[in-house]
């Protein structure tokens, strides 16, 4: 490619009426009781029912059966808010 040369820019003011920031809160983090998961809030809302959603938590072991066991230490707290 050749050279374009020296490019001048003019300064330029633009009046606009608002900005609108968009932002996404991690669905999954650890606090000091453990894993705190919003479902609410995240893609896990659509995936169906609460053992569908089960099946894509991490730690989370469903069988074919639909039970439900988690992997590590503790008692799983299970909080629905709405």
């Amino acid at each position: 490619m050749g050279k374009v040369g020296n490019v001048v820019l003019k300064e330029s003011t633009m009046h606009i009426n608002g900005v609108t920031v968009k932002a996404k809160l991690p669905s999954f983090k650890m606090g000091r009781e453990g894993m705190l998961i919003d479902i609410q809030h995240s893609d896990l809302s659509k995936v169906g029912d609460a053992v569908d959603v089960f099946r894509q938590l991490p730690r989370i072991n469903v069988s074919s059966t639909d039970v439900i066991s988690v992997y590590g230490k503790g008692t799983p707290i299970y909080i629905y808010q709405q």
